[in-house]
């Protein structure tokens, strides 16, 4: 799994957007959020929300578990290392429990072994911190707009 850099144009972003609107009936995808960082948590999601996403931001991997209405999102973006859960643990939950919509994983420790593994798991992506906006909204557009069930035979 290649590891993602670099930005993209505007122009790019809200054409990814335009997929994105029209793959969910005018509804917007809403993305499931966890990082225990609170500054990373707190940027990404203000840019998602600012992108035309429906956002449910988490603190804790646990926290993200134990909400119900994590079974009504659109795409998955989990930080890797959090003190409670690790990102692959949080989405092989995830699976167990039925839900089967594509997931990327964000990491600071970004490591060729650490991306296999996230494939195994089911990830579509694997994205290296300090995340560039543009790459992270190409590519939960693209998860998003592809109908990717990445993982959905491990549901």
């Amino acid at each position: 799994m290649p590891r993602i850099r670099g930005w993209i144009s505007e122009e790019a972003a809200s054409s990814v957007m335009g997929v994105i609107d029209h793959q969910t009936s005018e509804k917007a995808a809403l993305i499931l959020l966890s990082d225990d960082d609170v500054s990373v948590r707190r940027s990404l999601h203000l840019l998602l929300r600012s992108r035309g996403f429906g956002v449910l931001s988490y603190a804790s991997g646990n926290a993200l578990l134990l909400d119900p209405q994590t079974q009504s999102g659109d795409c998955l973006v989990v930080d890797y290392l959090m003190p409670d859960i690790d990102g692959i643990s949080i989405l092989r939950k995830l699976r167990s429990a039925g839900w089967c919509g594509p997931a990327i994983l964000i990491t600071a420790h970004y490591a060729d072994k650490l991306a296999e593994s996230a494939q195994e798991a089911g990830f579509a992506a694997v994205l290296e911190k300090p995340l560039r906006d543009g790459v992270l909204v190409q590519t939960i557009g693209e998860v998003i707009s592809a109908g990717r069930k990445v993982g959905s035979d491990h549901c």
